[in-house]
């Protein structure tokens, strides 16, 4: 079953989200000049965006007064079903100047878009400059422009270039960025890269970038240029330096597993599961690498003991609320509870032991000596301790475990062998849905809510793009249990997804777990299974033959298990060992002429 509590209780305090490290766990607090993020602003779908703010240390905010140039926030946008901001023509967003935005000898940009608008007409991505005909007080520019390439202005426009035969068209996705090295030869300081191939290398004279003065504008190639982007954007991110190469592969593969975006240096294959706050560390050779890696998240991983050439540790999280903990998917014994978030890594060859450290400066109550890494090694969760808890060293906010030897699919989280002094962080209860005849019956409970305003319902048929189906009053203050319930009505056939939030007094909004219900087609299923609930053997029968079948069994994550299947002919016998967790399962199979069928599997031990 899904587990779910409010935000009570033990509640998380103010976590420093910045970390020290930028996107994708690559430069530092002074490095990182500007991370504009969708996903940090806190608006309303179809809002006028008046500023967006910069995740960096420099509080580079991008802003702009005028109604008419605001752009809109959209929420879910069409970049992944992640947030993002419309620009619609006549838009731009302001960043006033700061001396981190240029006056170097080289920059990295790496932006994420969808242009809607291109039409051969100059279309800015940014840009830092005055105006086309004045070079003095002028950094760059980067911008659409005919037959729909991108152009790059380093310095002066004296050394533009372009895309060439690599060309953008309105709809699609894109991941393009550009570094500028003045320490390197003139014929190799400019490139253009996108989703991680270098699309184009150009000659720039300059050696370093001017000391501008002017403003950086989002949306066009200066402040009041005329004509304006149209389209989407996500993200913006930039470094007073030209990345190496180890760190512009890792902050792709960020930027690539939160917006789903094909890259070609992919070393990080759980995007679809933990797209959550991608970091990374790795190595192309001696002289272009990266080995201590934050991001925005609480985790760090850093010190590798033997990383060479062509290795790299990325990992990134499941996006469950940092509010929450797990009581259930522990052993009991030693363990006690977890943090309902939970890491994945993907290790490509060998870099080592590792040291692994989590910001924990935020919860409350909490005592160092009880925190203990917790890893599943063999993908059935946390309960059966098979990888023993990691003890480590509190100090200053943060615990430390040192030599701890990640392995590629490894999930890991943060344990406490003592519910009661550190709970991490609230108490765990329950969210699920049953079917109703026609309808989806959901229902929550919560062991205690504090500053609870109320719960949102949403409602998805592809788990990308949400919709709110339903709001309902929190209890405010209470320490007793409550239980919520919502019918829906209007399920469509197929998979149903939905998924509860909880919103404070504040405005704070805290996301669970997702359920999935199926409603039967209007044909006839399938697939029979019987019982169900069941303790251990689930008979299924089809109305073909399962011997050409492919037959999977999935937890509620999309993880496969492995319970027995015995098939003879048009039966089938799904038999689940008794150390396998109760639960909801899914049974899903492919015919031999390709039908795709799913059904639930709900375990239930006798009592």
């Amino acid at each position: 079953m899904k587990k779910l509590a409010a935000s009570v209780g033990f509640c998380l305090l103010s976590i420093n989200l910045l970390g020290q490290f930028g996107p994708g766990g690559i430069g530092t607090l002074v490095s990182n000049g500007l991370w504009l993020r969708a996903d940090n602003i806190s608006l309303s779908d179809g809002a006028a965006v008046t500023s967006w703010p910069d995740a960096s240390n420099y509080g580079n905010n991008a802003a702009n007064g005028t109604p008419a140039e605001q752009p809109t926030f959209n929420s879910p946008g069409n970049i992944n079903g992640r947030p993002t901001i419309s620009f619609d023509g006549g838009d731009q967003l302001i960043v006033p100047d700061n001396a981190i935005l240029d006056g170097t000898a080289g920059i990295t940009y790496y932006t994420i878009v969808r242009p809607t608008g291109l039409s051969g007409a100059p279309r800015g991505i940014l840009g830092k400059r005055i105006t086309f005909t004045v070079s003095t007080e002028y950094a760059y520019t980067y911008f659409f422009h005919g037959s729909n390439r991108l152009n790059l202005d380093i310095h002066t426009q004296n050394n533009r270039f372009n895309t060439g035969a690599t060309t953008y068209a309105n709809g699609t996705n894109y991941m393009p960025g550009f570094i500028y090295d003045g320490t390197l030869a003139a014929a190799q300081r400019s490139k253009m890269y996108e989703a991680g191939t270098m699309v184009v290398q150009s000659t720039e004279s300059s050696t370093t970038l001017p000391n501008s003065n002017q403003p950086l504008c989002l949306g066009a190639l200066n402040v009041n240029y005329g004509t304006y982007y149209i389209g989407e954007m996500a993200e913006v991110c930039q470094w007073n330096y030209a990345l190496n190469t180890a760190e512009r592969i890792i902050v792709e593969n960020y930027l690539g597993a939160k917006y789903g975006i094909t890259i070609a240096n992919d070393f990080y294959t759980y995007q679809g599961t933990h797209a959550g706050e991608v970091a990374g560390i790795g190595r192309v050779d001696a002289s272009n690498l990266h080995n201590d890696s934050q991001g925005s998240a609480i985790v760090r991983i850093s010190s590798p003991a033997s990383m060479g050439d062509g290795e790299y540790l990325i990992w990134g999280h499941d996006e469950v609320s940092i509010l929450l903990n797990d009581v259930v998917d522990v052993d009991g014994t030693i363990i006690e509870s977890r943090l309902s978030r939970t890491w994945r890594a993907d290790e490509t060859g060998d870099v080592g032991a590792v040291t692994i450290a989590f910001d924990v400066s935020g919860f409350s109550p909490l005592t160092g000596s009880d925190l203990r890494l917790l890893i599943d090694r063999d993908g059935d969760g946390f309960a059966d301790n098979d990888v023993a808890p990691i003890s480590g060293s509190f100090a200053a906010g943060t615990v430390t475990f040192t030599g701890v030897d990640l392995q590629a699919g490894d999930f890991f989280t943060l344990g406490s062998i003592n519910y009661n002094q550190t709970p991490l962080p609230v108490e765990l209860i329950e969210f699920d849905g049953v079917l109703d005849g026609e309808d989806a019956r959901l229902f929550w409970q919560t062991a205690s809510e504090t500053n609870s305003d109320y719960f949102t319902l949403y409602h998805s048929a592809d788990a990308q793009t949400w919709q709110a189906i339903a709001q309902v009053d929190g209890a405010g203050n209470v320490s007793a249990t409550r239980t919520y319930g919502w019918i829906d009505e209007n399920m469509m056939e197929g998979a149903n997804f939905y998924r509860l939030s909880q919103t404070d007094y504040d405005g704070t909004e805290n996301f669970f777990n997702t359920v999935v219900l199926q409603k039967a087609y209007n044909t006839p299923s399938k697939l029979m299974i019987y019982p169900n609930p069941s303790n251990n053997d689930f008979h299924v029968s089809i109305s073909n033959t399962f011997e050409q079948a492919i037959i999977n069994v999935t937890d509620i994550t999309g993880r496969s298990v492995s319970p027995g299947i015995t098939i003879v002919g048009s039966e089938a016998l799904i038999s689940f060992s008794d150390d396998m967790a109760d639960g909801t399962y899914f049974l899903n199979v492919i015919t031999a002429n390709g039908e795709k069928l799913s059904e639930k599997l709900l375990k239930r031990s006798v009592r």
